[in-house]
């Protein structure tokens, strides 16, 4: 079955500048005009997959940082820099913003663990010296005492940027992680000119089923944290979340 997202159209806009019609996907939101280079934001009917962006994290970057990063970084990985990208001209760098969403939940957890306390026992023992003789010494051994532990934790998880590109997998995203999100803007238009920008391109539904697969990791991280005790074993917790927030 076709989604909405999955048919992508070609639509015509007119660049506000020189007053080129160019023909661009429906799939992006703001594009660069080849005649005369300005940038020019496409207009979408909202939709629920497609919602009018929220906010926008502005680049930090120039070009010249970036370039000088690019060089440093490929030139540190010799033989096993990827092709592609010894062979890309530095001049076709282009900054795009993507689309994501900002999730956040309240999680709720029932778990089940084993904590472990720690104690020390002074212990006698006979061992035989240099000598040969028979020597009767002590040694501090410590003990780990085992018991279970169950219950319910809830927790505020915030925070989770879950990509929404087909061309930058939620996987890609998160190795760029953490981003600065006390930068992040409320949505003006106006923040994208000079940019390319790329209309989301996976659905809601998967968007969510990856920002709850990360929300539960970060669950059971803050469980492992929460446990009491020395230490802990056997963590297990079936995890739940309510009054979500996607923007």
């Amino acid at each position: 079955m076709e989604t909405e997202l999955e048919s992508a159209q070609e639509i015509e806009v007119r660049c506000d500048e020189c007053g080129a019609t160019l023909v661009v996907s429906d799939s992006v939101l703001a594009t660069r005009c080849p005649y005369c280079t300005s940038t020019s934001v496409v207009e979408h009917t909202p939709t629920r997959d497609r919602p009018v962006p929220a906010f926008v994290v502005p680049f930090t970057w120039g070009r010249e940082r970036v370039e000088s990063r690019l060089k440093r970084w490929v030139g540190s990985r010799g033989v096993f820099a990827p092709a592609a990208l010894k062979e890309a001209a530095l001049e076709g760098l282009r900054g795009v913003y993507v689309p994501a969403w900002l999730y956040g939940a309240v999680g709720e957890a029932d778990y089940s663990a084993s904590i472990g306390e720690e104690y020390t026992r002074v212990e006698t023992y006979t061992t035989t010296d240099s000598k040969g003789r028979t020597v009767t010494r002590t040694r501090t051994k410590t003990y780990t005492e085992w018991r279970p532990l169950s219950g319910r934790y809830e927790g505020w998880l915030v925070d989770f940027l879950v990509s929404a590109s087909e061309g930058l997998s939620n996987r890609d995203l998160q190795s760029l992680e953490p981003f600065d999100l006390r930068a992040l803007r409320r949505y003006d238009p106006r923040a994208l000119a000079g940019w390319l920008a790329e209309q989301a391109t996976v659905d809601r539904a998967a968007c969510m089923g990856d920002a709850r697969s990360e929300a539960s990791d970060r669950l059971g991280e803050k469980l492992s944290r929460f446990m009491p005790g020395d230490k802990h074993r056997s963590l297990r917790f079936s995890a739940e979340f309510r009054e979500e927030t996607a923007s």
